[in-house]
């Protein structure tokens, strides 16, 4: 009866710190439009990183990128990575909108789709906020009106949860920083 007790008391508190444990976003290597190879640790140990999953025939996904800029060019602590997983024969297109547009925020290109897959995104835009280290801060569904908003509201909030030393308020990004 007692070992039973044990065992049981055992497993709940297992379940507890899995459920606790931080989700890590995947580490991966994929090309930007340059065609040089990005991993996430490229990223990681500078600040918050977005993540945003989208596509050339993506309506929503090409209204929210201009917020991704915004967003990238308003905080330094901010690094910004859109993720395209346009098939092959589309990511032309994707580049051109990139450029077209003027975005300054990292493009990768994940056309055989597996790190979405990994991450298990399932509809686009999709969005990940990371801390410093790759883990999951917060994701979304982002193609709703008032995504940039909740999105800024999470960076926010981490921002704040962030060491006093390290900072206690977005940095402004300078003009000219990519």
């Amino acid at each position: 009866m007692k070992m039973n007790r044990i065992i049981i008391i055992s497993v709940i508190l297992l379940l507890a710190f899995s459920l606790m444990a931080e989700k890590k976003f995947t580490d991966f290597r994929l090309e930007d439009e340059k065609g040089s190879t990005l991993q996430l640790s490229d990223f990681t140990g500078k600040g918050l990183i977005v993540v945003d999953f989208w596509a050339s025939y993506c309506d929503p996904c090409k209204k929210a990128l201009p917020h991704m800029e915004e967003l990238h060019t308003e905080f330094a602590n901010v690094e910004v990575l859109a993720v395209n997983i346009d098939n092959p024969r589309l990511k032309r297109k994707a580049m051109a909108y990139i450029k077209s547009n003027k975005f300054t925020f990292h493009t990768l290109y994940d056309s055989d789709n597996k790190v979405a897959d990994k991450m298990r995104v399932t509809e686009i835009p999709y969005t990940f906020l990371l801390d410093r280290a790759g883990n999951i801060l917060f994701e979304f569904s982002s193609g709703k009106a008032d995504a940039y908003e909740v999105l800024k509201a999470e960076i926010a909030k981490a921002t704040k949860s962030i060491s006093k030393e390290e900072a206690t308020k977005p940095i402004l990004r300078k003009e000219g920083d990519k």
